[in-house]
């Protein structure tokens, strides 16, 4: 058959993203089933090819075709074809052509103001002016007859990833990029949401994917029908094809890409249930996708399921760096647009994350004024550390001060929002810690006041020593300040100073006394409702025995501290007990329930303010982990941290 004009500019539109949906549509339905269309489809796509390379399109045009034209590997690899025999072609003329002659060489017409005729190439019409050019012509195409074959022959593999294609047209099924599938929005689907698929576009696809791998069991046609199934969310029926094409030609970068897709899509179905498949299949995922862009380093797809996979392991700095990295290789295209997004979501969570202690004392202080009890919690909740509520800590020293100074209403003020923060935690846990410190300071007298403040300053100073690890010294100082608040009637801060200096006989280590203060502490606790430090309490305790290789009553302990601390919402204790089985799974060989309550942790750590020392062990216990399963890519990146 022969085109007209009019088809001819209809189907140009077409391939440069400027025809109507449903026009695209009607020309989509006709490629599928008219062969002989199909061809002259291949001549026009060849025409527009040597445009772009000869710079023959206008701006417009050329980033067009940019972002919706080589958005396929088939495409990409046309165009490098094309390229490399203009290269050729223009090497030769200039070696012996006189200036200003016109040359046809390979198809491609060369020579000042002359367009070339691809068309006329395709079709056998292969002209030359001198012998040298008709050998490289010759050369060419006896080096390059597969790749030619490969880009214009119709094979029912071919067909059947095209129709794969144009099923998937209006919405793509994952998240993640499939190789050789053009762009559609990625829409989560929600229960019983209709999907937006072209069913007969989909079946038939099914057909001769099916067919080409049964009749011809090659790498490619395997690897075809693996993305036909990742499309249906059959992971393991695709990751079962990709290992056999993978077995064939193990150094192809496009099937391990998509086998890395298959290993991450099987991860987010597990990470629902909190298990720890979930990260194994992340780390083997990521190694198909770092041998991928070892391979092939200009390999989009690969490059951005790797930022995706980094963001489900919850390595943000590693996200953000592969998404950079895509964006500067692909800054247009509609992929583009998404991997911007999830730069802008993962830097905006690592703000929240890092939110500065003033931040979240203003946003305290602005609950107060405006009596938002849910805002004041949100905020208290997340305030907590070892060392106490820093909001509640901020309150008392500048209560004190300000008392110290006779500034009253300052203090008062200062007084009233201490208060307000006991209200709080206590309607919403029924903690009554900060409530009962507050009534302390609303009734104490001077003298009190004084030794409260002496007390504070001498635990100031026990902490700085047991950072330092002088925890004989650190101990020692912890005792003085709780015996000052003990003569000043101040019972809270008397036990919250002893249970310091608990903490001090843990890292010596002395077991004994730790055991004695934590034993009595856990006990007074409980019987005062001061609930968060009962589950610290609890989780030293967990700490002493797992020292001893007690390790059913420290799983015991940890257990007992985890139910408290979810109870008051107290996530920074959670991971501290999420920290005790890690390590003991790990420790016991039950590396996947360590990988699953590592990746829990590490999902609770993104809404507290960054703490290493509360982070990075879950990452080195993890890295043990992926190690112990022979996933040594895990440890390699997580230890890069």
């Amino acid at each position: 058959m022969t085109l007209s004009d009019d088809e001819k500019r209809r189907i140009r539109s077409y391939l440069l993203g400027e025809l109507a949906q449903e026009d695209a549509r009607q020309l989509d339905d006709r490629l599928l089933r008219d062969d002989s269309f199909a061809e002259q489809v291949g001549f026009v796509e060849d025409e527009i090819i040597e445009d772009y390379v000869r710079r023959d399109l206008s701006a417009g045009e050329a980033e067009r075709l940019e972002k919706h034209f080589f958005t396929t590997p088939r495409r990409r690899r046309s165009l490098e074809i094309v390229r490399g025999l203009r290269e050729r072609a223009i090497v030769v003329v200039h070696d012996g052509s006189h200036e200003g002659e016109e040359e046809h060489v390979g198809g491609v017409l060369t020579g000042p103001g002359v367009k070339s005729d691809a068309l006329t190439a395709r079709r056998g019409t292969w002209l030359g002016a001198r012998w040298k050019v008709a050998a490289v012509i010759a050369f060419v195409l006896l080096a390059g007859a597969g790749a030619w074959y490969a880009v214009f022959h119709q094979s029912p593999e071919a067909r059947g990833l095209a129709a794969l294609d144009k099923a998937y047209r209006r919405q793509r099924p994952l998240e993640a990029r499939v190789v050789g599938l053009t762009y559609a929005p990625f829409v989560a689907k929600r229960g019983t949401d209709p999907e937006e698929v072209d069913y007969r576009a989909r079946d038939y696809s099914r057909s001769l994917l099916l067919d080409a791998a049964e009749n011809n069991p090659t790498a490619s046609t395997l690897n075809a029908l693996g993305r036909f199934y990742l499309t249906q969310q059959e992971f393991n029926k695709a990751i079962d094809q990709f290992e056999k094409g993978l077995r064939l030609a193990p150094d192809e970068a496009q099937i391990n890409s998509d086998m890395g897709v298959a290993l991450m899509e099987l991860g987010n179905a597990e990470s629902p249930r909190g298990q720890g498949p979930a990260m194994e299949y992340f780390a083997r995922g990521l190694k198909h996708l770092n041998r991928a862009l070892e391979l092939d380093d200009s390999l989009l797809e690969a490059r951005y399921n790797r930022a995706l996979i980094y963001q489900h392991m919850m390595l943000p700095q590693q996200a953000r760096a592969e998404w950079e990295s895509y964006l500067q290789r692909d800054a247009v295209s509609p992929w583009a647009d998404e991997a911007r997004r999830n730069l802008k979501i993962i830097t905006e969570q690592g703000q929240q994350t890092s939110q500065k202690r003033e931040q979240m004392f203003e946003e305290f202080v602005t609950a107060y004024g405006t009596d938002d009890a849910a805002l004041a919690w949100r905020v208290l909740s997340r305030s907590r550390s070892k060392t106490g509520n820093f909001i509640v800590e901020r309150l008392l020293d500048e209560y004190l001060t300000l008392a110290g100074r006779s500034e009253q209403d300052d203090a008062a003020a200062r007084l009233r929002m201490l208060q307000y923060a006991g209200r709080v935690e206590e309607q919403a846990v029924g903690d009554r810690f900060t409530a009962d410190l507050a009534n302390f300071y609303a009734h104490a007298t001077e003298e009190q006041k004084a030794l409260a403040a002496r007390g504070r300053a001498l635990a100031r100073s026990a902490q700085e020593q047991y950072n330092r690890g002088e925890l004989e010294r650190a101990a020692s100082r912890y005792r003085e300040a709780a015996s000052l608040f003990g003569r000043a009637s101040n019972e809270g801060e008397a036990m919250f100073a002893e249970g310091w200096a608990g903490y001090c006989y843990v890292r010596i280590p002395d077991t004994g006394r730790a055991t004695q203060v934590f034993e009595r502490l856990s006990r007074a606790y409980e019987e005062r409702n001061y609930r968060s430090l009962l589950a610290q309490s609890l989780h030293a305790l967990s700490d002493i025995q797992t020292s001893l290789d007690e390790v059913s009553k420290a799983l015991d302990y940890a257990q007992r501290s985890l139910k408290v601390s979810e109870q008051i919402q107290d996530t920074a204790n959670q991971l501290r007990c999420l920290q005790q089985f890690v390590s003991m799974h790990l420790k016991l060989g039950s590396y996947r329930e360590s990988l699953g309550m590592g990746r829990h942790a590490l999902r609770l750590a993104q809404g507290l303010p960054d703490d290493p020392k509360l982070i990075w062990p879950f990452y080195h216990e993890i890295a043990f982990d992926f190690y112990h399963l022979g996933i040594t890519v895990g440890r390699a990146h997580l230890n890069s941290l």
